[in-house]
């Protein structure tokens, strides 16, 4: 909306004072209205605020110093009273620098006007934890603060974040915080209260996101009253201009309302599954609320059960869930009290667009005991959806108590009606909706949706974003308007994608106004704005710096926490530029990273850029195209390529520095985002480019070509691998050491070559029978020990003691003293050779090749050896080398066949390691048939 209208919307709010009256009756605590000096404590551990908090009075301030307070229990205030003009505050001396950690959590009981501000909470999800409990409090605050309590996966205990509970209290507030990545049941933020409640209180200006699907009750990111059938209390709360993004734990309330009086409006819910639910209680509203479900699973609008409900000036778009989860619900009641019948429920003025359900009536209730709804009605809203999966209206019973008017509705491509309706009740007709450029849609200006509301809605003056609704009103939520066209800032010169927490991020955008940078959302309209921002305030978890036309401004990322973010430009005239996404991290995370957005990355070839929650940052890079390719720029010394697999990818060559180094493979059964496909290694530190070329192979079991790219991940230097040097060459006899040394302090593996190149799986490999270990000092050579190895292949690892893993060595052929069969692992095979089996051959086998060029290099430790074959008509020649030095050619051919003939013998040669090669150079003797060259064993002769 246009931000004018908005902010005079929301002056038009907050104007006015509380009065406090409880229940009518007088509050039994003396507070004094005269100011007096204010008294500033300072505090630098638990046991300080523990100390600060017990001894606190009107007027003071406890002022946490940056740093951990951690405690194996809670802080417990106990009637404490401040007063409006002397509230006791408990902050932080720098905005999400004082952490709340350890089992250590704030309870505050039967006080007033205690104020929580700029903290940041990790408590341990433990059993009884919480973050903040007010109880039974009367006009206290939470606000500027950091909920990321450290929950676990394997736990299955509820915790519930910050609990509002007690009747005799009321009028609290938990406002402009941020409450993230929650993984255990339980709610970011709770009323409880059955018969009684604490009361009117206001939840607004804060962002909840990223819940873990728990799939079972208790999931819902607020909860407002615990009531049950005919055992619910009014709670009179408000929760407003929140914004919710991937709050998907119970994937079916979202928001849970059990207590009645309560109003829900002027959020937005972006990519949530679940629903806000009006599931016990009389006489809740929600309105001015926008839901955005962006195609996402189980995303959902709201659903209604009770009495006396008002549903109107609402936005839902492209919600994907049906039944319960449709966009918008009236439940049926049951027999039982399962579930509340629908009396007097209001559902009018509001938008649908692109839902694969818009409204289910009488859902829920039991068959036998079916309660349909009653006296309620469905009154000018504007429903519209194309395509065969959609469908506007679904009734699973017949509903006579239910009353339609006024309502525009139009199903396009395929996409199903589902209502039997009169013209009067749904005009079946497209309402000519227009996308405006902040996403949303509107009436445009011939919409027959315009002057189209019939009835008398004299509370519903207003439309969604603030406008006067005439003596005309249209259908809908918004009221059709010339809307100037947005003409947004542009930023400019960002100068990282990718930075540090603590480092400022600079950037200038063309017009006055200022910077905001804000989690999560990668587009923002002015509700959203207002949402984050509203009312004055910086909301935690964003921070935002003035801006000059033309002038770069900086933003301080100081106490903000890892991960994706967004970058605006807002004007004067609050028009706000397109969103760029910018990367967060944490001490632990990446020097930085090269996302496949980025400018400096260069395409050449047709490459297609695909969106998804699983891509880094939101989004990748594919292509099909021989020859295509990207190069991918990076300052440093050693980097990690990301992407995606699936079962329809196939390969790409990876060149470093114009060096090719790999072929790797994309293919997986099944979809898996944001894998690592490729690590340079250590290289010297400067500017380096990798380059990813489509070649158009694949696995046998693809379906597709592609090749991916979504981001190059650069290593800090306490992440690079360690390097390797001066390892033993080999062949090394079993029971000789095998050296080298490492650039870092850690540990040297042997292993055999076919492990994979993971930490876990070399570690557990060198304890077993073909490994061993050693411990490394940086620059001095360790010695692995080869006793009791089997004959084969080896490759030398290198760990530092953080765990970074080094590239491994080239193969070290590490050789029996017992004769080296054909079979041997580690005889090393170059070309097609092809196993045979007869009783003639030394163990049951032979190799055979006739191919021009194969080879088979064949160690072994000793002073002299001697090489056995097959000879036929069909064989013949073949090159001798020992140790790389060529000494004879010979002839494989026989008029019969003999097996386990002597073909060579290398005479007496210095005691050591050595190697022959038996060379297929594709000539024969003229009586021979063909080119076949055979190797049976080599034999050790002891001289």
């Amino acid at each position: 909306m246009p931000m004018s209208n908005l902010k005079a919307t929301v002056s038009r709010i907050f104007q006015g004072v509380i009065v406090l009256i409880l229940l009518g009756t007088v509050l039994p605590y003396p507070w004094s209205s005269v100011a007096r000096a204010e008294t500033i404590v300072h505090v630098s551990s638990a046991a300080q605020l523990a100390d600060a908090i017990a001894q606190a009075t009107a007027g003071d301030t406890i002022v946490l110093a940056d740093g951990t307070y951690a405690a194996n229990e809670r802080i417990h205030m106990l009637n404490k009273h401040g007063t409006a003009t002397e509230p006791i505050r408990i902050m932080a001396q720098n905005k999400g620098k004082a952490v709340i950690s350890g089992d250590l959590w704030i309870l505050i009981e039967s006080s007033s006007y205690v104020t929580i501000d700029g903290l940041k909470f990790q408590t341990n999800g433990n059993a009884g934890n919480k973050a903040v409990y007010l109880l039974h409090t009367v006009n206290c605050r939470v606000t500027n603060s950091v909920f990321s309590l450290n929950e676990s996966i394997e736990a299955a205990n509820t915790v519930e974040w910050l609990l509002i509970e007690g009747d005799q209290g009321g009028y609290n507030r938990v406002d402009h915080n941020l409450f993230e990545n929650k993984i255990q049941p339980g709610q970011f933020v709770t009323i409880k209260g059955s018969v009684t409640s604490s009361v009117y209180n206001r939840i607004d200006h804060n962002r909840f996101r990223n819940m873990r699907v728990i799939g079972v009750n208790g999931g819902e990111a607020v909860k407002i009253g615990n009531g049950s059938h005919n055992n619910w209390s009014y709670a009179y709360a408000t929760l407003e201009y929140n914004l919710f993004e991937n709050c998907d734990g119970e994937e079916a309330e979202m928001v849970s309302v059990k207590s009645g009086g309560n109003t829900i409006r002027h959020n937005v819910i972006a990519e949530t599954a679940g629903s806000v639910v009006f599931r016990r209680g009389n006489g809740n509203s929600a309105y001015g609320n926008y839901f955005l479900g962006n195609g996402k699973t189980n995303t959902g609008g709201i659903r209604l059960h009770g009495e006396d409900h008002k549903v109107f000036n609402n936005y839902f778009e492209n919600l994907a869930g049906s039944s319960s989860r449709s966009a918008l619900v009236v439940g049926s009641g049951a027999s039982d009290g399962s579930y509340d019948q629908v009396k007097r429920a209001l559902v009018a003025f509001n938008t649908f667009v692109g839902n694969t359900r818009g409204l289910w009536i009488s859902l829920d209730g039991n068959q036998t005991g079916r309660q349909l709804p009653e006296d309620s009605v469905i009154a000018n809203n504007v429903v519209v959806a194309s395509g065969s999966s959609k469908r506007l209206v679904q009734e699973a019973a017949a509903t006579p108590g239910v009353a339609w008017e006024g309502n525009v509705m139009y199903a396009d491509q395929s996409a199903i009606l589902g209502a039997s309706k009169t013209s009067a009740e749904i005009n079946v007709t497209d309402p000519l909706l227009v996308q405006g450029a902040d996403r949303l849609y509107r009436l445009s200006e011939n919409s027959p949706a315009i002057d189209a509301a019939v009835g008398a809605f004299p509370s519903i003056a207003d439309d969604i974003e603030g406008r006067a609704r005439d003596t005309a009103p249209d259908a809908g939520a918004m009221e059709y308007a010339v809307i100037p066209p947005l003409t947004a800032p542009v930023l400019s010169g960002l100068s990282a994608r990718a930075l540090r927490i603590g480092d400022t991020l600079q950037a200038t955008s063309s017009r006055d106004g200022a910077l905001y940078l804000m989690p999560g959302m990668t587009y923002m309209t002015g509700t959203v704005f207002e949402a984050a921002y509203g009312s004055g305030w910086t909301a935690p978890g964003g921070t935002m710096a003035a801006a000059q036309a033309g002038v770069a401004a900086g933003l301080d990322t100081e106490g903000l926490t890892e991960g994706i973010y967004s970058l605006y430009a807002v004007d004067t005239a609050g028009n706000i530029s397109p969103g760029i996404k910018v990367l967060l991290l944490s001490e632990t995370d990446f020097a930085t990273v090269v996302d496949d957005t980025e400018y400096a990355v260069t395409v050449s070839g047709a490459w297609t850029e695909l969106a998804g929650g699983g891509y880094f940052l939101g989004t990748m890079k594919r292509s099909n195209e021989s020859g295509a390719y990207a190069d991918i720029p990076f300052y440093g010394k050693q980097a990690k390529l990301y992407a995606t697999m699936a079962s329809n990818y196939g390969k790409a060559d990876i060149y470093v520095d114009g060096v090719y180094r790999s072929t790797i493979d994309y293919y997986s059964a099944s979809t898996q985002a944001q894998q690592m496909m490729f690590d340079t290694g250590l290289l010297p530190e400067g500017n380096h480019t990798v380059r990813v070329k489509v070649i158009r192979q694949r696995n046998d079991a693809s379906q597709g070509f592609y090749a991916t790219y979504d981001v190059l991940k650069v290593l800090r230097e306490d992440q690079l691998s360690p390097g390797l040097s001066d390892v033993t060459a080999g062949p090394v006899s079993v029971g000789a050491p095998v050296t080298a040394t490492s650039t870092k302090n850690g540990t040297l593996f042997l292993v055999p070559a076919a492990t994979p190149a993971n930490r876990f799986a070399i570690e557990t490999v060198a304890a077993a029978a073909n490994g061993s270990s050693v411990t490394v000092t940086a620059g001095v050579y360790g010695m692995l020990d080869t006793s009791g190895f089997a004959s084969g292949t080896y490759i030398v690892y290198a760990t530092d003691t953080e765990g970074n893993l080094s590239a491994g060595s080239a193969v070290i052929r590490i050789v029996s003293p017992d004769d080296i069969d054909d079979t041997d692992s580690a005889v090393g095979y170059s070309g097609a050779w092809t196993e045979l089996a007869g009783g003639n051959y030394f163990l049951g086998t032979v190799r055979r090749a006739n191919a021009i060029g194969a080879y088979a290099d064949i160690p072994f430790y000793g002073s002299r050896a001697k090489l056995y074959a097959s000879l036929g008509s069909n064989y013949g020649k073949a090159d001798i080398y020992v140790d790389g030095v060529y000494r004879t050619t010979v002839d494989g051919y026989s008029p019969t066949s003999i097996a386990q003939q002597e073909l060579f013998d290398t005479g007496v040669l210095p005691e050591g390691n050595h190697v022959v090669r038996l060379y297929v150079i594709r000539q024969r003797n003229e009586a021979s048939q063909g080119y076949y060259v055979t190797f049976d064993v080599l034999k050790r002769m002891n001289e």
